[in-house]
C-alpha cells in the first residue's frame, strides 16, 4: 500500500479524506490533541501553535518532540505529510535567516501548517513568506526529512504543498484529492492525463488547472486495463484516482466504506 491518500465526497457534499502509511522502519505513533498556545520547544526553531490540532504523531516521547504526520485543526483545514525523495530542495539555514523566514525541518511541515493556516489560501499566501526548509538534521530518520504535504478544507477542495524550489514552495490546486509520494504533482496529473486519453475519448491540454471530471457510468472506458499493479508512486497515483473516477456517489453512512483499489 505505501503512502496514499484519498479524499471521497459524499453525496451531501461532505468530504472524507484517509491516507496510509507504510514505510521500512518502525515509528512510534499516538493520537493526541494539542491545544492553542502549545509550545513545540523542541523543534528546529521552537514555535508555539495558533491553532487547536489533533492528529496522529510520531514522537519517541510525544511529551517531548511530537511531530504530526496527519491531523485537522479547529478550521477544519485536515491533511497529512508524504515522503518526497529525490525532488525536494532544503537549502541552509542561514540562507532561510537571511531571507526573514523561521527555519524549519522538512518532518515539522505538516506541524506548522495545521498549527499556523485558517484555509487553503492563508497557506498558499503565507506559507513561503513564513518558513523555508533547512538541511539540518534531526531526530527523525537522523535527517530533515523530505516531506511534502496534502491539504484538505470542510468544502472538498485540496492543495499540493512542495518544497520542490529553494527556500520556497510550489502549491498546486489538486482537483482529485488523491496523492502520493514523488515525482512532483504535476508530473502525476500530466501521467494520469495521458492514461485517460488511452483509456477514455478525452483529450486535455495539460494545464495544470483543467479539471478531471468522474467518468460516468455511461461514458465509454477501458478502466484499469493496463494499468501498472506496482507499488510505486506513479503507479498508486494512477490506480487511487482511476479508482475513485469510476466509484459511483455514496451517503455519508457509506463514505468511510467506500472501496478503492489502489
Amino acid at each position: 500500500m505505501a503512502c496514499t491518500g484519498i479524499e471521497l465526497i459524499s453525496r451531501q457534499g461532505n468530504p472524507y479524506w484517509a491516507r496510509t502509511q507504510d514505510f521500512e522502519q518502525h515509528f512510534e505513533y499516538a493520537g493526541v490533541k494539542l491545544p492553542k498556545g502549545y509550545t513545540f520547544v523542541n523543534a528546529y526553531t521552537p514555535f508555539a501553535s495558533e491553532r487547536n490540532v489533533m492528529g496522529i504523531v510520531w514522537a519517541k516521547d510525544i511529551h517531548h518532540a511530537p511531530v504530526f504526520l496527519d491531523g485537522i485543526n479547529e478550521y477544519g483545514l485536515c491533511g497529512g505529510t508524504f515522503y518526497f525523495d529525490h525532488f525536494y530542495r532544503y537549502v541552509p539555514t542561514e540562507v532561510i535567516k537571511a531571507s526573514g523566514k523561521t527555519a524549519i525541518r522538512g518532518e515539522e511541515l505538516c506541524t506548522w501548517i495545521l498549527t499556523h493556516y485558517k484555509s487553503l489560501d492563508d497557506i498558499k499566501v503565507n506559507l513561503g513568506r513564513d518558513i523555508g526548509i533547512t538541511t539540518e538534521p534531526g531526530p527523525m530518520m537522523g535527517m530533515s526529512v523530505p516531506q511534502h504535504c496534502v491539504m484538505h478544507d470542510e468544502t472538498g477542495r485540496s492543495i499540493v504543498i512542495e518544497p520542490s524550489v529553494e527556500n520556497g514552495f510550489q502549491i498546486f490546486e489538486n482537483p482529485l484529492g488523491v496523492f502520493t509520494n514523488a515525482p512532483t504533482f504535476d508530473w502525476h496529473l500530466n501521467n494520469l492525463k495521458t492514461w485517460l486519453e488511452r483509456t477514455t475519448k478525452r483529450t486535455y491540454s495539460y494545464d495544470v488547472a483543467e479539471p478531471i471530471a468522474q467518468i460516468k457510468l455511461s461514458e465509454p472506458t477501458s478502466g484499469l486495463v493496463g494499468i501498472p499493479a506496482d507499488y510505486k508512486p506513479e503507479s498508486r497515483f494512477l490506480r487511487a484516482a482511476m479508482s475513485k473516477l469510476m466509484s459511483v456517489e455514496v451517503n455519508d453512512d457509506e463514505a468511510l466504506n467506500q472501496p478503492t483499489n489502489y
